[in-house]
């Protein structure tokens, strides 16, 4: 017993290591994204916008100062409001307040005075100007300018033109400043921090992470060991006891060696009692002989199988479960137990039902409804198509329900209708599935089919089941007969559209047949049917 409480903790101390490394890797990744995000559209974006306010700032104080030499006594501003001192000295204006540019506007946008004089009178047609800076609010707005440098080398620097408008004692707008201010130097400043910042988060991180993955792969790689060797561990009465799940354990021919206590739970069944047993006497008879035949292959490839499977209680309650059976073998790779775990879906199943009642089912008659039909039926071509076999589906439709209803009225027709489905339903296997697509037009999916002396015999039945005399609904005697369409996969479709569509044209070919028959698809009828399209192994 010692040995085993070592090599459990020692085995949990490395699980635990790789966890702990995992989850540090995890954090490292999440992280370095992070930074990086929040560097590139928080940090970055927040000093560009501290920058240009700053800038904004320096504009409105020398707009400020500029004012005070401006006259707008006679409301808007024009050439003659302009000081002379401006004009004048127009390159010492740009070097005492710092500037790059100004320029002065009427409230129309005429250019009154600028330092670069070829712009005097040009009027400024920028939309921005006469939305925002025409109405009194100032507006500022990052461009890039180029210009020549001394070596006639073309050279960009960033600028901050910020507009604000001059008021005039009446509260108008009597023009406008535009001050460029060159901010080319302390966005360098702030790019270059950026790029260091970024670069050295990236070194660290890879640091951090090339570190990391060395001691998660050496200490991954000490734990998958040890999980080899523990897996007979894994068997031990006492995991079995504690677990949640029903757990039953077999040998290699399938003979209860033990089950735990959720087990008895949930069965009835004690271990005394079905100790040595062979699990099947727990099947219910809802499966096929062939959906355990592809179980035991899966286990048999895959060495698992998981799905839903109903079995039987000690009390005879039938019960859904979600089932993983995982085959156990030995040094030599011979299977030498079989491991069986389970959950009671009771719950979940009947949440299901409610769910797919309100979605899938067809409020009249209870059956599947169109959505409900083509997912059964896909699942169904889907097995067909793993197994290698044939599956079917029959289009069924009314002879004679139109004169019921024009009769007796929708009230008996709808009866009608809800005692045609459980006929419908009786002539079928549990396995396969009857819907109703609307109207008085029904489908039936047959899951797997052997042959056409298994397809006449089915579709005589579905015709056979109208034909009693008992056919009274509200007291009234209703005559009705059914047409039956049939199409097969593979050969008329692979998928549902197709089949159903090819089923579709069948039934129609029974109608004009004299009706109250089937009829099986045949390549012939599209050209009876040609409003209809077509049918084809690809839908």
């Amino acid at each position: 017993m010692g040995w085993y409480v070592t090599d459990l903790i020692s085995s949990t101390k490395e699980l635990f290591k790789v966890r702990f490394l995992r989850n540090v890797l995890l954090v490292a990744v999440i992280g370095s994204f992070s930074i990086s995000l929040m560097e590139r559209f928080v940090i970055y974006p927040m000093f560009a916008s501290y920058l240009v306010s700053i800038a904004e700032d320096e504009a409105r104080r020398t707009a400020r100062h500029l004012a005070m030499n401006v006259d707008t006594r006679s409301g808007a501003l024009t050439v003659d409001s302009i000081p002379e001192s401006f004009i004048s000295a127009s390159d010492s204006l740009l070097e005492t307040f710092g500037l790059r540019k100004l320029k002065i506007f009427s409230p129309v946008g005429e250019t009154l005075f600028s330092t670069d004089s070829e712009d005097v009178g040009v009027m400024n047609e920028k939309t921005y100007f006469h939305q925002h800076v025409a109405k009194g609010r100032i507006y500022t707005l990052v461009v890039q300018k180029e210009e020549l440098t001394a070596e006639d080398q073309v050279s960009t620097a960033d600028v901050v033109e910020t507009y604000v408008p001059l008021m005039n004692q009446n509260g108008d707008v009597a023009g406008a400043f535009e001050i460029y201010l060159d901010i080319t130097e302390r966005w360098s400043t702030l790019k270059n921090l950026m790029s260091w910042a970024a670069l050295g988060t990236i070194i660290a991180v890879v640091i951090i992470l090339t570190t990391l993955f060395i001691a998660l792969t050496r200490a991954a790689r000490i734990t998958v060991e040890r999980q080899k060797e523990q897996i007979k561990l894994q068997l031990a009465s006492d995991i079995m006891a504690n677990a949640e799940e029903g757990i039953i354990v077999t040998d290699a021919d399938s003979r209860i060696e033990s089950v735990n206590r959720a087990f008895s739970e949930l069965t009835g069944y004690s271990s005394e009692e079905v100790m040595g047993k062979d699990p099947n006497f727990l099947h219910s008879g809802r499966h096929s002989k062939q959906f355990f035949i592809s179980m035991w292959e899966s286990i048999g490839r895959q060495g698992l199988w998981q799905g839903e499977i109903w079995n039987r209680r000690k009390d005879g309650e039938i019960f859904p479960e979600w089932l993983t059976i995982t085959s156990i073998k030995n040094q030599k790779g011979e299977v030498a137990n079989y491991v069986g775990m389970f959950l009671d879906i009771s719950h979940f199943k009947v949440r299901e039902s409610q769910l797919e009642s309100l979605a899938y089912r067809d409020a009249l008659t209870g059956l599947p409804n169109r959505l409900l039909v083509k997912d059964r039926l896909e699942q169904n071509l889907a097995m067909a198509k793993r197994e290698q076999r044939n599956s079917a589906v029959f289009f069924m439709d009314l002879d004679g329900f139109k004169v019921v209803n024009d009769n007796y009225g929708h009230n008996v027709g709808d009866v009608l209708l809800q005692e045609v489905a459980r006929r419908f339903k009786a002539c079928i296997r549990e396995e396969d599935t009857l819907g109703r697509l609307g109207g008085d037009e029904f489908v039936v999916c047959i899951r797997t089919i052997e042959g056409e002396d298994e397809i006449e015999l089915i579709a005589k039945r579905l015709i056979d089941s109208l034909e009693v005399d008992d056919l009274i609904i509200e007291g009234q005697p209703c005559s009705v007969s059914v047409s039956v369409g049939i199409s097969i996969y593979p050969e008329d479709g692979e998928d549902s559209g197709a089949l159903i569509h090819c089923a579709d044209l069948a039934m129609y070919a029974a109608k004009a047949g004299g009706k109250k028959n089937f009829r099986i698809y045949e390549p012939a009828m599209e050209e009876e049917t040609p409003d209809v399209g077509s049918c084809g192994a690809n839908g």
